[in-house]
């Protein structure tokens, strides 16, 4: 069985768990919620949503046992359909009180989870942050920026 899926589980465990005050958006606004195969339907994007999907995984070598080691790549997906009316392309994010706070949010669900350095036995190896992980969303008013949790082991 792939440690992928009990990964990405734990992730949501983990960011779900998380105490109070921990994010600036409230617990009671967005729980995480794990998909196996994370798919962005724009006309379904409504409140707030963090999604962990898993995204793959890779060889990265050997250990001193002959066996291999494997990073285990997690994505962590930040959707919401904006409710600010003046979102443009380009985009000035400081211009836009909503954007900032979803740009926030990634950064604390980021920050939080370089704290996690060992899940189920395997260490946290790499964190990537894409705050606008697709700028054609933002025409259709959603935010969609996605973090990268590579576990190794």
């Amino acid at each position: 069985m792939s440690n992928l899926i009990p990964l990405g589980k734990k992730v949501r465990d983990v960011l779900n768990a998380a105490p109070g005050g921990t994010f600036s958006a409230p617990h009671n606004t967005w729980s995480a919620t794990f998909q196996y195969l994370a798919r962005l339907k724009r006309q379904d994007v409504g409140p707030l949503q963090v999604v962990v999907a898993p995204i793959g995984r890779a060889s990265v070598g050997q250990d001193d046992r002959c066996g291999v080691v494997w990073d285990y790549l997690l994505g962590v997906a930040v959707i919401k359909r904006l409710e600010s009316q003046d979102v443009t392309v380009p985009l000035d994010a400081g211009s836009d009180a909503e954007m900032s706070a979803l740009f926030t949010l990634s950064e604390e669900i980021m920050d939080y989870m370089a704290l996690q350095l060992s899940l189920m036995g395997f260490g946290l190896a790499a964190l990537d942050h894409n705050p606008i992980a697709e700028a054609s969303y933002l025409e259709d008013r959603i935010f969609f920026g996605i973090l990268e949790l590579t576990y190794r082991g």
